[in-house]
């Protein structure tokens, strides 16, 4: 299997939609999911269109990932002053485990040295052991926690 990442493209929008819907509900269910979809909005299907129509104006892009000419994966990137952050990343289960997703971690990176950033970044949720491992092997390492109390249940 041959992967390969290129930027969004409008005919892929309702591919796109269909992974982040997916991408969202297995959010939802790691801890601090919930605070993790409130860091980008509080409406979900605002979320689903700012993802799939890739803000580019706001400094935002979006990669997708395909196997053999198949879109399985998509990357979320913000790039602010210095630091480009990968805000979320995901690829359809039927293809993880063949390099997809560090394929399109590789093709972030590579953004970032276009941009001239000095730093790349990638936000993992607690517990999510398979996103701390795939951004550990392409070189990233923790290096901020963020504990939170809420103080006013919704």
């Amino acid at each position: 299997m041959e992967a390969f990442v290129r930027p969004f493209e409008s005919a892929d929008e309702p591919l796109v939609s269909f992974l982040v819907a997916a991408a969202l509900e297995g959010v939802t269910s790691h801890r601090g999911g919930n605070e993790y979809l409130e860091r980008f909005t509080e409406n979900l299907d605002a979320l689903r269109a700012e993802v799939s129509l890739a803000v580019e104006g706001r400094g935002r892009e979006l990669l997708v990932g395909l196997l053999d000419g198949h879109l399985f994966g998509f990357c979320l990137i913000e790039h602010a002053g210095e630091v480009l952050t990968v805000e979320a990343l995901y690829v359809d289960p039927e293809a993880r485990e063949v390099g997809l997703g560090t394929s399109l971690m590789e093709a972030a990176e590579q953004k970032a040295k276009e941009l001239g950033c000095v730093r790349i970044e990638s936000l993992v949720l607690p517990g999510d052991r398979r996103s701390k491992q795939r951004a550990e092997s392409t070189g990233l390492k923790a290096r901020l926690l963020v504990l939170s109390k809420a103080l006013n249940e919704r």
